[in-house]
């Protein structure tokens, strides 16, 4: 095996992974491309649950930086109660190259008011029954059909109450629908935009709307960021090699010069060549000149005549 597979367990020398029904099965009962699959999954969900959080904390830090605008605002005009929901604006750097655009909308839940709608809907459809209007037929379908959360579709509701149907109930159906309307919150919805060259402003895409700052996406450090680290940390500890090999290139440098200018004064002395490697050691040193005298010696470091 080349690749322990991301979430196998060994067991007696063995690999083994949880299939759905979760039963353990050895890894090497399961087919490579299932194997191949496994692995593009758990890495490429690695990649959107960085991205998430790093979106959820941008969201944070964007709505925050205008929220304190908002306050300062605020502030400068001498607004008595500060805070709360504020309407869609835009805000530009100062040369207009770049803008951010904010929308607030409202977050709607519908009432029980709604059920009778749909109670009188229910036999206005099964009355008019394959001679009815298409076009209300589908927006009651797609109203009142739950998505994958068990929702129904808030705007395809409010899009069926602006119908005009020529039946004596369809004013108690349009009354019900908008009397379920309940608003229970706001939510803004940032957009970028940049200029370009031809004046014109380009979205740059991030879809933020659905992203929410939860403790796991808070506390998650992004790709980026731990990318960010990893350089900062490797530049640190290039900067202090490098920094270690100046020091130490400055000292081998002063010694090697040191070195070579005592040898050079020696051998003057001694009329002959020494052959000794340079970083040898004035222990070295002074075993090749043996009783070639401590004087000279002491001489060649200028030293006093007793020092050598």
């Amino acid at each position: 095996m080349s690749k322990i597979p991301t979430g196998a367990v060994q067991i007696d020398g063995r690999y083994f992974l949880l299939d759905p029904k979760g039963k353990w099965t050895p890894v090497d009962h399961i087919a490579a491309r299932d194997l191949i699959a496994h692995e593009l999954v758990h890495e490429t969900l690695d990649y959107a649950e960085d991205l998430a959080a790093e979106v959820a904390r941008f969201k944070s830090h964007a709505v925050g930086g205008i929220g304190a605008y908002d306050a300062l605002l605020d502030q400068e005009y001498g607004v008595k109660a500060p805070g709360g929901a504020k309407g869609n604006r835009t805000l530009t750097t100062y040369d207009g190259a770049r803008m951010i655009k904010v929308a607030v909308a409202d977050r709607i839940q519908l009432g029980p008011e709604l059920q009778a709608a749909k109670t009188l809907l229910d036999e206005l459809v099964r009355e008019r029954g394959a001679g009815g209007d298409p076009i209300m037929m589908t927006l009651v379908n797609k109203a009142f059909a739950l998505d994958e959360e068990g929702k129904i579709d808030v705007p395809a509701i409010m899009a069926l109450a602006r119908l005009e149907v020529p039946d004596e109930r369809w004013p108690n159906i349009q009354r019900a629908i908008r009397d379920s309307v309940r608003v229970v919150g706001t939510k803004p919805y940032l957009r970028f935009y940049r200029r370009n060259e031809a004046g014109k402003y380009d979205l740059i895409p991030i879809d933020i709307a659905a992203a929410e700052l939860t403790p796991d996406a808070a506390a998650r450090r992004s790709v980026r960021r731990r990318a960010e680290e990893a350089e900062a940390a490797l530049g640190a500890l290039t900067e202090a090699y490098a920094e270690q090999g100046r020091r130490h290139s400055a000292e081998y440098d002063l010694l090697a010069r040191g070195y070579d200018f005592t040898i050079r004064r020696i051998e003057g002395l001694l009329g002959r060549p020494m052959e000794t490697e340079l970083f040898a050691g004035v222990g070295r040193l002074l075993d090749l000149l043996g009783a070639e005298s401590g004087a000279l010696v002491a001489e060649a470091f200028g030293l006093p005549a007793g020092e050598a």
